[in-house]
């Protein structure tokens, strides 16, 4: 085979051979990589050091064709949102996003913690991760920053561009399934509480993340045969020229309409964003409906309260079953609303995903139905079409709010989780920096006048002192106003 080595011409190459075939070929925003491969194409069709690409005869003109109407400026706009919004800013909150979700999941691993709905946020916190990677790896550095190495070029049929693909349905995917999780919660409580009380924690999230996995792979499947390595070698230079081709299946034209355009825009988009609408209306007029039901109860009757969300029973524990002990009024209803509370909580928190998951994930079905309107000059114009300038911008704002999406997490379970916002402050140790920087000074000397002393009177004999020493210790955190004091106290009394 010869040595290896690849130089940049032929690294580029291999992106303009990828997309050199018609515009309605191109997955626009279902598949994150070949979009950043349309922009280097609209680039180097343009750029007037670039040789004409593999598969066409000249490079068009831009006022020799109607077909392609970007000027230089529109062109040199577009680079600049490559290099700042899929270069720059992926990489800000791709880093941002790969510590919090790290962060998220070793709190939520955490004992107190356990239950089903967190233990599905942690499964969507490490395929969120993945997915920052990935999108760093071939958004960030190769596009934008081009970086070129060998391993990309091998990794990307085989391995980089099917399982970016793979990861984004798993993504989503993963937000259904804790959706669903939350609906049977709420309004299938007697199903959940079945399922809470004969199978394990560990169980119910396999059940509920094991089919996401495996449709995510089925669906994704004819991504590992879009594209393949060539290797040619090149006599002048004796070495080997890599680059990367579509297949003949990848410009099929039943398999573009039918897969790459309807069957993954509903796929991936229409049926997820209609399945979190459904499941999250359902949840919420639950959750007003028991809110309803325990105010009538309460002031009516005033009497134990025997429904509340989550299918809790006054007196029952979800994780260990009936309480034996909580046969009193006051304790069933106590407990009946930390369950309340608990489920609104959780509730509350798939919510706040849900909205940012819309936020994230509709430019991408809206350019995806924009296509379909462009399917005719697409056609028409055949390789020599290419999308206009705005287009090509609003594709790198939609590959960053992708990675947003992955990378706010954190934030999410902190405005929405109180117990979560403790966990993370003892993680990050804040209780501890918060009272050095409110109480470092002033501090007390290493004398004997700073030591304070206790005076214990005893019931039947005389009293007795203690000198406790006190250095290193802010005056202002125990509040004492001179350098010695003397407290009395009764012998037994309880002195904290």
């Amino acid at each position: 085979m010869g040595s290896l080595a690849v130089p940049r011409s032929v690294f580029l190459r291999g992106f303009e051979q990828l997309h050199l075939f018609s515009f309605k070929e191109m997955e626009l925003t279902e598949d994150l990589i070949t979009i950043d491969q349309d922009i280097f194409l609209a680039t180097t069709m343009f750029s007037s050091n670039c040789s004409t690409p593999h598969g066409v005869n000249s490079t068009p003109s831009l006022s020799s064709t109607s077909c392609c109407d970007m000027s230089p400026d529109s062109l040199r706009i577009s680079q600049w949102f490559t290099f700042w919004v899929e270069g720059v800013l992926i990489v800000v909150v791709g880093l941002f996003g790969l510590f919090g979700n790290t962060l998220s999941i070793n709190i939520l691993w955490g004992k107190d913690m356990r239950n089903a709905f967190n233990c599905l946020l942690i499964v969507l916190a490490a395929v969120d991760s993945f997915l920052i990677v990935l999108a760093m790896f071939d958004y960030s550095f190769v596009r934008a920053f081009g970086l070129t190495f060998d391993l990309y070029t091998y990794m990307f049929p085989y391995f980089l561009y099917p399982a970016t693909n793979v990861v984004l349905c798993m993504s989503i995917f993963m937000v259904v399934a804790i959706a669903f999780e939350r609906f049977l919660a709420v309004c299938r409580p007697y199903e959940y509480r079945a399922m809470s009380t004969t199978q394990s924690v560990t169980k119910r999230v396999l059940k509920l993340s094991g089919p996401v996995f495996v449709i995510a792979f089925l669906i994704n499947i004819p991504k590992f045969f879009e594209t393949k390595l060539k290797e040619t070698m090149n006599n002048d230079t004796q070495t080997l020229q890599v680059s990367y081709v579509v297949t003949r299946l990848r410009k099929n034209p039943i398999y573009i309409n039918y897969y790459v355009n309807w069957f993954r825009l509903l796929g991936t988009g229409v049926l997820p964003m209609l399945a979190l609408i459904y499941l999250n209306i359902n949840i919420y007029l639950k959750i007003v409906e028991t809110r309803k039901t325990r105010e009538v109860q309460r002031q009516t009757m005033g009497g134990p309260r025997r429904t509340s969300i989550g299918g809790s029973s006054a007196g029952y524990n979800p994780t260990h079953g009936p309480d034996e002990n909580s046969n009193s009024e006051p304790n069933m209803r106590r407990k009946q609303e930390a369950v309340s509370k608990r489920e609104i909580k959780m509730a509350s928190i798939l919510l706040t995903i849900v909205f940012v998951f819309f936020g994230c994930h509709l430019p991408r079905v809206l350019l995806n139905l924009h296509e379909f309107f462009m399917a005719t000059q697409i056609e028409d114009c055949g390789d020599m079409f290419c999308p206009p300038a705005w287009f090509l911008c609003s594709i790198s704002v939609n590959h960053f709010l992708l990675v947003v999406n992955s990378s706010v997490n954190i934030l999410v379970y902190c405005s929405q989780g109180e117990k979560f916002r403790q966990g993370l402050t003892e993680k990050l140790h804040l209780q501890q920096l918060s009272k050095w920087f409110l109480f470092s000074k002033p501090r007390l000397n290493n004398s004997s006048n700073d030591d304070l002393t206790l005076k214990v009177l005893a019931p039947n004999g005389p009293a007795r002192q203690t000198l406790i020493p006190r250095p290193e210790v802010s005056s202002q955190y125990l509040m004492i106003p001179t350098q010695k004091h003397s407290y009395t106290l009764k012998e037994g009394s309880n002195t904290h």
